[in-house]
């Protein structure tokens, strides 16, 4: 499963979206990890070039949607306009 959509910002992300957006990306789903695949929900926040700041979480296959819901609610309730300092002050980091 993926979501994505925008978020205001007031910040330089290395180019934003025209408005001073930021685009918000959130997944469910399979990825490799250290010879085997386990799910993870992933959120990324990232402008329209390099800068990304993402947060991984591992899940049990049976909790998928319940997890991919907390994190659904973890993004609507950040303070906007987004900033990097707050996405680091809750975990996310800097690719």
């Amino acid at each position: 499963m993926k979501i994505n959509f925008f978020l205001p910002t007031e910040e330089e992300w290395c180019g934003t979206y025209d408005g001073g957006y930021v685009e918000v990306n959130l997944t469910n789903d399979l990825y490799p990890t250290c010879g085997k695949w386990i799910r993870q929900i992933r959120i990324v926040f990232s402008g329209n070039d390099d800068l990304m700041w993402t947060k991984t979480y591992d899940i049990k296959e049976e909790d998928k949607d319940i997890e991919f819901l907390d994190a659904l609610d973890l993004i609507s309730k950040m303070p906007l306009p987004i900033t990097k300092k707050h996405l680091s002050s809750v975990g996310f980091e800097s690719e």
